[in-house]
């Protein structure tokens, strides 16, 4: 089962996306902050294939650039609102996602479709 990481003060957008992701068979870890995220992985000894995270998050830049060296090749999903490009980790990301304060119904399975493509791989073996 693939594992990625989420790193996001929205705990709804979180927690239907974790839902949805395991019915596709990849393991979603929800993190409101960078200090969480670490002593989770450190807790859980698992290794991720993708990185969520909302560049509003304090430090969540810097911590993408460390997992991508820990867990190369990670790929990482921004998530930007309307008018925010965070120009410290655009390099890094595969794909965006919109802003949590989008609430239409189709969001979510959009989201989960994305990531079970960019994690298809893994998911495969």
């Amino acid at each position: 089962m693939a594992s990625i990481l989420i790193i996001d003060r929205e705990l709804g957008f979180m927690w239907a996306l974790a839902e949805r992701l395991q019915v596709r068979g990849i393991a979603a870890i929800p993190s409101s902050s960078v200090q969480e995220a670490e002593r989770l992985l450190d807790a859980l000894q698992i290794r991720i294939s993708l990185l969520i995270i909302n560049c509003h998050c304090p430090g969540v830049c810097a911590f993408a650039a460390q997992l991508r060296k820990r867990f190369h090749p990670l790929r990482v999903i921004g998530i930007v609102s309307r008018g925010f490009e965070c120009r410290a980790c655009e390099r890094l990301l595969v794909a965006t996602l919109h802003d949590p304060e989008d609430r239409r119904p189709e969001r979510i399975p959009q989201c989960a479709e994305l990531v079970s493509i960019l994690v298809e791989p893994e998911t495969i073996q």
